[in-house]
């Protein structure tokens, strides 16, 4: 599958990168109100953490026809402002511990797509800045979201 490979490389581009960094540039924050590197890769987590969730619930999921991966792309463009429920409050003192929370999520959202049914269904959950999207687009939209936040990461260094 080409979703998993593409999984699979980001993951690897997002770990590789940040292997490479000082704890110093990890926690750097250029101001208060700024995000650092590990409140990007906390954040992306977390939202990983909670497609994950709603992917294994299928009784979330209903018949609405989805946008489309237009407005992913949309999205990757814009700039947005995160949900509550995925802001960084600083969970992760180490970035080592984030990187292994992190793989070990990836690793879940790997198996949840090789299984065979997992989108066997063409059914819909609304994102709530895009719209409704189908478990495949949650999945695309994922990788979206964290090479946008690697790109981030990156101009922080």
């Amino acid at each position: 599958m080409d979703l998993i490979k593409q999984l699979l490389d980001n993951s690897i581009e997002l770990t590789q990168f940040l292997q490479r960094l000082t704890d110093e540039q990890v926690n750097n924050k250029q101001s208060s109100d700024k995000w650092s590197i590990i409140d990007c890769m906390e954040h992306v987590f977390i939202t990983e953490k909670g497609i994950y969730k709603l992917l294994t619930q299928p009784l979330l999921f209903n018949d609405t026809p989805s946008v489309g991966l237009g407005r992913i792309d949309e999205f990757r463009k814009g700039k947005f402002m995160a949900p509550e429920f995925t802001v960084p409050k600083g969970r992760y003192k180490s970035l080592d511990a984030l990187l292994v929370d992190f793989l070990q999520q990836r690793m879940r959202i790997t198996h949840f797509c090789i299984s065979e049914d997992a989108f066997a269904e063409i059914v819909t959950y609304p994102h709530p800045i895009i719209g409704p999207l189908s478990k495949k687009e949650w999945v695309i939209f994922m990788r979206e979201h964290a090479y946008k936040h690697l790109l981030q990461m990156k101009n922080l260094v």
